[in-house]
């Protein structure tokens, strides 16, 4: 009878988990460099690590440590890697949005996709404290303002700990509709249960007073007057109320408001702002809340929109399945602008042309695209592509300190990244084409009592 191998000891674990990982990445990184040149859409595939057979003991590592207070040292022995974790994922991944990086280093993180239980929680160093009556939060895009959410109210605050300027209410969820159909409809705090839409983004206006609310079931803006709904239109309601009388109140009447891939941005200067949803065009809106201009999809479904640092340009990404397009549209050509053909019209860009993206940092001249398939690609206002990193999982939030140095990135498998970019030195552990490299990863997990350093 054969007897088994037996276990290697930590050190031993640690030394075949470091050169079976950088044996990947350098295949990886070998594939990346043949797809970059041949354009080849579906590139070789290195052969998987193996590092799997040693995921459950390198965890316990990584739980001792963190129970200890003592991570020195961790990433050295094993350095953080994607591909061993993805069996525990689908249990254990959570979306990590918003993600803002404060003055003083701390990182504040809403956790949960929208249509999941949100909490919102503050990391400092190593401590992580959960801030239990908020349920998201958002900023605003000149970095000032916060708006802080709780099931009551929401309010923005001049700096995460500076005071309140302004309060606003939820939407009641009657706002915009036809009067002819809300003879039958109860308010969402009039439902038994109070209704709350699932919350995309909340994102203040560079001018403290007013929010850009992007929810499941409407876009708003909210005003300390009350809540002006933009999207559903009116003629969009119309067209989803089965007759005159309208539908009867309750779960079924929600749905007639829903909205699929509900997105929004607001621009640096306040100037301007863009809506979408899965179902039309990408909208521009002015300061004023009137309508400026819209810009049919490139590919399927409009999905996301971003402003560039100096709101010379506005992105506009549209997807199908897991790829997508994004164009750029000079703010100079809005007002009044209407383009259905985006094909055609010369004063566009084509961007970049791989990615469904879920979250974007802009900074100085540059665009870095957060994917679906786990990548940050970073591009300028032209389309140039400049470097690509890989974090793992669709991407979920990213953000970028104010002298572009240290980047944030979250992705749907709970992980948050701290990235210092261009050290001038390349990590054999990572994946991409920069010389960036990953100070922490944290891991928010489902089934973890308390968030993982590593």
């Amino acid at each position: 009878m054969t007897q088994a191998a037996p276990e290697p000891s930590d050190d031993e674990m640690s030394a075949l988990w470091r050169a079976e990982t950088a044996a990947y990445v350098h295949a990886a990184n070998e594939s990346v460099q043949d797809r970059l040149r041949s354009k080849d859409p579906d590139p070789t595939e290195p052969t998987p690590d193996n590092c799997q057979r040693f995921t459950g003991r390198v965890l316990e590592i990584v739980r001792s440590a963190n129970a200890s207070g003592n991570i020195a040292g961790l990433r050295e022995r094993f350095p953080p890697a994607h591909n061993p974790l993805v069996d525990l994922l689908e249990d254990n991944g959570r979306a990590l949005q918003p993600i803002s990086l404060l003055p003083n280093g701390r990182i504040v993180v809403g956790i949960g996709a929208p249509y999941q239980y949100k909490r919102v929680a503050v990391i400092d160093d190593l401590t992580v404290t959960d801030l239990p009556d908020l349920i998201t939060y958002g900023r605003s895009p000149n970095r000032r303002y916060f708006a802080k959410a709780t099931l009551e109210r929401i309010t923005i605050h001049d700096g995460w700990d500076g005071p309140i300027v302004s309060q606003l209410q939820w939407p009641t969820g009657l706002e915009g509709i036809p009067k002819r159909l809300t003879f039958r409809r109860k308010s969402w705090q009039e439902q038994s249960p109070p209704y709350l839409p699932n919350i995309h983004q909340l994102i203040p206006f560079p001018n403290g007073q007013l929010a850009l609310l992007v929810t499941s079931n409407g876009i708003f803006v909210l005003t300390n007057t009350g809540a002006i709904r933009l999207l559903p239109t009116p003629d969009e309601f119309r067209d989803r109320y089965d007759g005159p009388k309208g539908r009867p109140s309750g779960e079924e009447d929600n749905e007639s408001s829903r909205l699929d891939m509900p997105h929004g941005a607001v621009s640096h200067d306040g100037r301007w702002f863009a809506l979408g949803h899965q179902w039309g065009n990408h909208w521009i809106f002015n300061e004023q809340l009137q309508f400026a201009g819209e810009i049919a999809p490139t590919s399927s479904y409009p999905h996301f929109m971003a402003f560039s640092a100096d709101d010379s340009l506005l992105l506009c990404n549209s997807c199908h399945f897991y790829w997508g397009s994004s164009r750029g549209v000079p703010l100079s050509i809005v007002p009044e602008l209407e383009i259905i053909d985006v094909d055609r019209d010369p004063r566009l860009r084509m961007l970049e042309d791989e990615s469904r993206v879920y979250a974007v940092a802009a900074h100085e001249k540059m665009f870095i695209l957060g994917n679906a398939n786990g990548w940050l690609r970073a591009i300028d206002l032209q389309g140039n592509l400049l470097w690509q990193h890989f974090l793992g999982s669709t991407i979920s939030g990213l953000d970028l300190s104010p002298d572009g140095k240290r980047l944030i990135a979250s992705s749907h498998a709970g992980y948050l990244s701290i990235i210092d970019l261009h050290t001038g030195e390349a990590d054999p552990y990572q994946i991409g084409t920069a010389t960036h490299r990953e100070r922490r990863r944290w891991l928010f997990w489902d089934q973890q009592p308390q968030p993982l350093a590593w």
